[in-house]
């Protein structure tokens, strides 16, 4: 196999866990697809997924991190 098929498998998994993270109170699904879409673009060398989405994409993460945890603390 090559580097972008097992990056798209690992990629693959990592969305896949992070869907479910989304539903789970203890996995962190956000910063999993956030992994996710960090490695896919590291493999691919930035060209599917540029730095300006990567960062919109990490924006929103860390609010929905940081939402769960304020509102766990309620």
């Amino acid at each position: 196999m090559d580097t972008h098929t097992v990056a798209a498998i690992v990629v693959a998994i990592l969305f896949l866990a992070g869907l479910v993270g989304s539903v789970v109170p203890w996995m962190p699904g956000p910063l999993l697809i956030l992994a996710g879409a960090l490695l896919w673009a590291i493999v691919t060398d930035f060209t599917t997924l540029g730095v300006g989405r990567l960062a919109i994409l990490a924006a929103l993460a860390l609010v929905s991190f940081l939402l769960n945890f304020v509102v766990g603390a309620i």
